[in-house]
Order: C-alpha cells, then sequence, then structure tokens
C-alpha cells in the first residue's frame, strides 16, 4: 500500500508551547513529533504568496498558525523574522513535485563559445564533455537566469556543477527570486533586485548535486538567477569570475 505524503515538522526556536518555527518536506513516511502530527496542503500557502507578490517590498513569507483552520500571512522584506515571532514557514524540497526548470527559457550573462545556457535545463544531469554553459572571462559578475514562465513559490535551487575539470570556477555566487529580471549591465554590479534565497560563500562546489534551500522562508516570482558575486582569493584564477553549471533543478510550486 503506498503511503500519503506527510508532513515533518523541524523545529528551529521554541519560545513557548505555541510559538514554533518549523520547515517542511514531503516524503512517504509516518510521522511522530513532539508536538503532534499536521497535514498541510500546498495550496493553505497561495494566499500568502499571493499578497507576497502584491507588495512591493515583500521579498519572502511566512505562515501564521494561530488556529488549525486559521492562516495569517508575514511578509518580510529582509527575509529576517522578528526575534520570538510566531510563525509556520516552508522552505524545504517538495520531493513529490516536478523541476520547474526543466525546458524553461534560460539567459547568461554572456556565452563562451558553444556553451550556451540551455544546457542547464535540459534534463541532463552528467557534463564531462561539452553540454554545460559558460560564461566569458571579460564577465566581473557573470550570471545566469531562469524564467518560469509565470510566478511561483520556490523553496529550493539544485544545481550540478561541471565534471570534467574546473570545478572551483564555481564560487562565491548568490541565488535570488522575484519578478525582477536582470539586464546585461548586471555584468559589472551584484544584483540584488529579487529576494534572496541563499549564498555559497568560498571556492567551488566539489560534490553534486548542490541543493540551496531558501530560508528561512519560500520566495515568490517568476525569475530565479545565480550571480558569482565576488572574486576568489584562493582560487587558481583569482581575478577571474567565470560562471559554469551543469544543471539546475528548482523546486516548489505555482502561484
Amino acid at each position: 500500500m503506498i503511503k500519503q505524503p506527510v508532513l515533518i515538522l523541524q523545529v528551529f526556536f521554541l519560545f513557548s508551547t505555541t510559538s514554533i518555527i518549523f520547515s517542511w518536506r514531503m516524503l512517504y513516511l509516518p510521522v511522530i513529533v513532539k508536538y503532534g502530527s499536521m497535514k498541510l496542503d500546498h495550496k493553505r500557502f497561495l494566499p500568502c504568496a499571493r499578497e507576497c507578490l502584491a507588495t512591493s517590498w515583500c521579498s519572502c513569507f511566512s505562515n501564521a498558525y494561530v488556529e488549525t483552520n486559521n492562516v495569517h500571512c508575514h511578509l518580510y522584506k529582509d527575509q529576517q523574522p522578528s526575534e520570538g515571532e510566531n510563525f509556520f514557514s516552508i522552505v524545504s524540497l517538495d520531493v513529490t513535485r516536478g523541476n520547474l526548470a526543466l525546458s524553461k527559457p534560460v539567459k547568461q550573462s554572456s556565452n563562451y563559445h558553444i556553451f550556451k545556457p540551455e544546457y542547464v535545463v535540459d534534463g541532463d544531469r552528467i557534463c564531462s564533455g561539452l553540454n554545460f554553459s559558460h560564461t566569458k572571462f571579460e564577465d566581473k559578475y557573470p550570471w545566469l537566469q531562469v524564467d518560469l514562465g509565470k510566478e511561483h513559490v520556490v523553496q529550493s535551487v539544485t544545481i550540478w556543477n561541471r565534471q570534467d575539470c574546473c570545478r572551483f570556477k564555481l564560487h562565491d555566487f548568490e541565488i535570488r527570486v522575484g519578478n525582477n529580471k536582470i539586464t546585461d549591465d548586471y555584468v559589472t554590479k551584484v544584483f540584488d533586485a529579487n529576494g534572496l534565497c541563499g549564498r555559497h560563500v568560498g571556492g567551488g562546489i566539489e560534490t553534486d548535486p548542490f541543493t540551496m534551500m531558501c530560508e528561512p522562508c519560500s520566495l515568490a516570482g517568476r525569475y530565479v538567477t545565480i550571480q558569482i558575486t565576488h572574486f576568489c582569493s584562493d582560487c587558481p584564477e583569482p581575478n577571474i569570475n567565470v560562471l559554469h553549471v551543469c544543471e539546475v533543478e528548482i523546486y516548489g510550486f505555482e502561484v
């Protein structure tokens, strides 16, 4: 018999028995938690996602449950809730849904020879030949942006690095989600117009896959951007930034 997807609540902070910050993920497992089990459909979060999208300064949202059937939306400008605030947030990968990035339109700051950005959304995670994206060496802050086509709640982004060599090049990057489309001039400056899902600091990604969870709460928007934001002083090419990616997978749900 196939078990229904259920929620695992992961407690981060506890201020009282009714004040819990948690993340969730869908798994085919029974749930036993200290404060009981709770089943939630992702549609319960859509009103808050829409409210965030309609608010110009909102970069992140969460859902507070005062009672089981009463949902209160909390919107955040800087993605950090106030200390002691009571809220439930969706931040973890929902493995029961598909990759939102697959075959979606994608653009990068520049194209180095045949290494086009479309490779990162082709579904091929094995990139030991020529099937990965690669920007030009002249880009100061190279970037890549996936267009989801319409607004989605993004919970996580998974990246596969180039596998034949030069893994150090995928270093010091940020992942952002929002409705602002990146423009060509951001090759010389850091893009910060959309909400920050997370950042990787330091040398290149050495193991695949690398998953960035959008924490402490999920982000809503149409565009997902990956950009190198610093030079890597301890890398073999400390004065050159090149963004190369094998595959990008984005998980969440449509608003």
